[in-house]
């Protein structure tokens, strides 16, 4: 390796035989090429490194013993570098070992001159360590990038989420952001109405109401279930060829859950067949898992609402709806300057009943009533209990001849027997029908119902069975 020079004593030769070992043994390999890349001297540890030996690599262009990525480096940058500024500072190659593996390396080199004239020097440090810690940081980085994008994700969509006051609006809110997250073609959000699964927002290629297919298990089984591809999708009748009509080739549904329970499912399609990951399964999971939540809440506060404006025994709604309902009339009709009728109904004979039959009894007999008072009212008609054995009926753009139609109507329908009452104990109805033309004085709800209950009363009055119509 050292140049030899002619002469000298053996001080001299001792240093230079020194140089030669600590250059054949040195931490790093080296070698020397010509201008061209041909290798002329090699030490032992670069030959260690390769497995080879060295007359396997002097005469050899150095181009040959790298990788297919790291020659077209060689060519178009190193060997460009190093003509134009005479050195290469830890350029990144790698080179090919004799047993067929690969070595990574940084190679600094200077153009200089040597024994034969003009030459290039080389140092090639193992940089196998260097290259695991940068995939591992490169791995690294690339899970705080998930993570961050995850924790972004979930937090949009939990303040999307929260701001849902109905089911229809929280699943548009979950079909977008679980197709934006997952990068899908689509997304769909379905409910379980009963057994049944029924869309609610979204798209799918599946229908509105999927039957047997992964969307029916995931929420059977309340786990998630993803189709790769058409083959994979052979597992379910017809389903690839449903996925083909929507141009889709996977799919991923997830179920959406509440302590456990299965509320629905959210699905994403893919148009291309594809392995969906487990990080991209876990978030669409942990969505799903945030709108079952919302969901629980929603339908929680639904009931809430509901219960707080219908009578428990009939589900008719009670008092306070009706005079909300009747003011929301009253206002329709000044506007479209059509009448309205308000029919306060009572009941003739309940009270023998009740102490017949007791509470529970009485209880049956009046939710055959509110039964019977559903059937008979027109579209748009308010059927409400007032309490005890009234009942109120609010009849929109109905002028007196309608009001009273539906008033017999009623009267004839309570006369039918009712179950569980024997005979002797017979039902009739009393009616008040208040009708409201809106051309002269305005009149509020509590106006109205004061008139109807008045008109009630006057009928009960005059031999029961009976209605009579006043003007409000």
């Amino acid at each position: 390796m050292a140049e030899r020079l002619a002469g000298g004593g053996s001080e001299q030769e001792d240093a230079l035989s020194t140089v030669d070992r600590l250059v054949e043994s040195a931490p790093c390999g080296l070698l020397t090429t010509t201008t061209d890349g041909s290798v002329l001297l090699v030490n032992e540890t670069l030959l260690r490194w390769l497995g080879r030996a060295r007359e396997d690599l002097v005469g050899r262009p150095f181009e040959e013993l790298l990788t297919t990525a790291g020659r077209l480096f060689y060519q178009t940058r190193y060997l460009p570098v190093l003509r134009l500024r005479g050195e290469v500072r830890e350029a990144a190659l790698t080179l090919r070992t004799a047993d067929g593996g690969e070595l990574p390396v940084l190679a600094s080199s200077v153009l200089g001159g040597g024994a034969e004239g003009e030459a290039v020097f080389v140092a090639l440090f193992d940089a196998t360590g260097r290259r695991n810690y940068e995939r591992e940081l490169l791995a690294a980085r690339r899970e705080a990038d998930r993570s961050e994008r995850r924790v972004r994700v979930l937090q949009e969509a939990s303040v999307s989420f929260d701001g849902c006051e109905t089911e229809g609006a929280l699943a548009l809110a979950l079909a977008e952001v679980a197709r934006t997250a997952a990068e899908a073609a689509s997304s769909a959000v379905f409910v379980l109405d009963g057994a049944v699964l029924r869309r609610v927002a979204g798209d799918s290629p599946l229908g509105d109401a999927p039957d047997g297919g992964p969307e029916a298990e995931a929420a059977r089984a309340s786990v998630p279930v993803t189709v790769d591809g058409p083959s994979d999708a052979d597992r379910y009748a017809g389903l690839a060829e449903r996925l083909s009509a929507g141009r889709a080739e996977a799919m991923s549904a997830v179920p959406i859950l509440a302590e456990g329970e299965p509320l629905g499912v959210v699905s994403c399609y893919f148009g291309r067949a594809r392995g969906v990951d487990g990080d991209a399964l876990e978030l669409q999971a942990a969505l799903a898992r945030q709108a079952g939540q919302v969901l629980r809440r929603i339908r929680l506060q639904d009931r809430l609402r509901h219960s707080s404006l219908h009578d428990p025994l009939t589900e008719l709604p009670n008092r306070a709806h009706l005079q909300s309902r009747l003011t929301e009339a009253l206002e329709s009709s000044a506007k479209t300057r059509r009448p309205l009728a308000l029919l306060f109904v009572d009941l003739d004979g309940f009270k023998a009943i009740n102490d017949r039959l007791g509470h529970a009894g009485g209880d049956a007999v009046l939710a055959q009533v509110a039964e019977r008072l559903r059937r008979l009212v027109r579209r748009g008609d308010t059927v409400a209990r007032f309490g005890g054995d009234e009942f109120a009926i609010v009849c929109v753009e109905a002028d007196a001849a309608a009001a009273v139609r539906v008033a017999d109507r009623v009267r004839e329908a309570m006369r039918e027997p009712l179950r569980g009452v024997p005979g002797g104990y017979p039902l009739t109805a009393s009616i008040g029908v208040a009708l409201h033309e809106p051309h002269g004085e305005v009149v509020s709800a509590s106006d109205l119902v004061l008139a109807a209950d008045g008109a009630m009363y006057r009928s009960k009055s005059e031999g029961r069975d009976r209605s009579v119509v006043v003007r409000a």
